[in-house]
């Protein structure tokens, strides 16, 4: 008798955590938002660059931000610009393909303004580095 107790107790365990699985998003899904640039070549730091938007009261992470949905696509909001594509991860590893980008507010059906590229970013925690074709260092972290 004790067994089937214990049976039944396992049962409902596995029960509520395949249930818990199945409504949980992507570890990587949400909001990303700026905090730190690297190896700017126009020399400005993080620093430098969120005071100059505090002065015009606006806050950069308003302007430089992914954001990543549990169906493997993401958006980046880049000063005005808005850039969409699909994403995969493997380990620390995160491929970006960049869909083409629209310029501007994002809209289904608009031409591209670049052509379809892809680039990695690497995954350490809660952040993601990513290298801009300037060569800048940009560390997101999840909001």
């Amino acid at each position: 008798m004790r067994f089937y107790r214990t049976f039944a107790a396992l049962l409902v365990v596995c029960l509520l955590l395949s249930l818990g699985a199945c409504g949980s998003k992507s570890p990587l899904s949400g909001v990303y938002v700026i905090k730190d640039i690297t190896d700017d070549p126009d020399g400005m730091t993080f620093a430098e660059m969120e005071s100059m938007y505090k002065e015009l009261k606006l806050d950069i992470q308003d302007f430089l931000r992914f954001e990543f949905t549990k169906e493997g696509l993401f958006t980046l909001t880049m000063f005005g610009d808005i850039e969409e594509g699909s994403y995969t991860r493997s380990g620390n590893t995160l491929t970006l393909t960049f869909d083409g980008g629209v310029s501007g507010v994002a809209s289904k059906g608009a031409a591209p303004t670049s052509p379809v590229t892809t680039s990695t970013a690497e995954i350490s925690g809660n952040k993601i580095t990513w290298t801009y074709g300037s060569g800048a260092k940009l560390v997101f972290e999840k909001k």
